[in-house]
């Protein structure tokens, strides 16, 4: 019995402790800083936040202009996109709290 998969990995390994190929940085692929990465996701809870909030007047104004699900979906995501941001700053929190305590 043969089994095939199609797929070819090549591996070359010239020591075990070797992590591969390390790539350049530049530019193009810097990550960026924690507190920049954490802005950005507040930022962007927030706009869902407005959108949210912006389909919510439209449909008491003029509701036959919005779809019930749009706002739903709005609501939904503004709602995990809070919910992510505040996980990620109270377990920022208590990660300090957990290092003070270090001493």
């Amino acid at each position: 019995m043969e089994i095939s998969n199609n797929y070819d990995v090549f591996v070359k390994t010239t020591n075990p402790k070797h992590l591969g190929q390390v790539r350049e940085s530049n530019s193009s692929n810097v990550e960026k800083s924690f507190g920049e990465a954490l802005l950005s996701a507040i930022d962007g809870a927030n706009k869902s936040q407005l959108k949210s909030r912006e389909l919510e007047k439209l449909a008491v104004v003029s509701p036959e202009e919005v779809d019930v699900n749009d706002i739903m979906i709005a609501e939904e995501e503004s709602r995990l996109s809070l919910l992510f941001v505040k996980t990620v700053i109270d377990k920022g929190i208590s990660a300090w709290r957990e290092l003070l305590n270090l001493r």
